[in-house]
């Protein structure tokens, strides 16, 4: 694979190709609100379906996190997980912020800050701490048929 091109590899651009990944066309029949795609994305941990949660997830926020930490000739990072594997987690609330950093379309990007419960597996090192947690999701808008996505994660914005 070492010099090859994503397209030369699947036959496929890496847009069209995230939106395989992620079973864009099974989303695209619906466009759940922001808090509902976040809600979706801790649902789909507890349940383990960890293809459904990358389904929630910008292109951007998996281009920028998939690719890391590569090794080994690998197309792309099969360990990636944004939450700990294992993790079960409940949404305890969702509150709209003021977002620092305004799209050039209006309505097109939202901030939320998710306070949520963890529950980690025995011997699992994570960024998390077990118990409650807070961090701010940034939202943003795609184009056509995939609504809302997850294009941002962190305890700070």
């Amino acid at each position: 694979m070492t010099g090859k091109s994503i397209k030369g590899i699947t036959g496929l651009s890496v847009e069209d190709w995230l939106d395989e990944v992620r079973g864009a066309e099974d989303a695209a029949e619906k466009s759940p609100e922001p808090e509902d795609v976040i809600r979706a994305y801790f649902s789909s941990y507890a349940a383990g379906d960890s293809v459904s949660a990358f389904e929630r997830l910008s292109s951007r926020f998996m281009l920028e996190h998939v690719f890391s930490n590569l090794d080994e000739n690998k197309l792309y990072n099969a360990d990636f997980q944004p939450l700990p594997r294992g993790a079960d987690a409940e949404v305890i609330s969702i509150v709209e912020q003021a977002n620092p950093e305004p799209d050039a379309v209006t309505g097109n990007k939202r901030l939320f800050c998710v306070k949520f419960n963890l529950e980690l597996s025995a011997n699992i090192a994570s960024g998390y701490t077990e118990g409650m947690n807070e961090r701010f999701f940034s939202m943003v808008r795609t184009l056509d048929k995939l609504g809302w996505k997850i294009d941002a994660i962190g305890t700070g914005f």
